[in-house]
């Protein structure tokens, strides 16, 4: 199952798996964990800036945010395709 596709999962929903047929969703419990580590990253993006080039015009900001949301997305992205299981749903 493709990254992408595992991204778009969550308890309560489930796809067929193409490799072998079976109904697989993520688990419960790792998943809402991640949720909640990535809930931190957005005012992290928003404030990384700040702290690392202080004072800056409004334009520079949003182009610094996102430069550091990208920098916590794609991480978390990766850890999520690692570390959140899949598991199989009957039915």
């Amino acid at each position: 199952m493709s990254c992408w596709r595992k991204l778009g999962l969550s308890p309560s929903k489930s796809v067929q798996c193409g490799a072998c047929g079976v109904r697989v969703s993520v688990g419960s419990l790792p998943f809402y964990l991640s949720l909640l580590f990535s809930g931190f990253m957005i005012p992290m993006a928003a404030l990384m800036p700040l702290s690392i080039l202080g004072s800056m015009s409004f334009g520079v900001f949003h182009l610094a945010a996102l430069f550091c949301l990208v920098c916590f997305l794609v991480p978390y992205a990766w850890l999520h395709c690692l570390l959140v299981p899949l598991v199989v749903r009957n039915g």
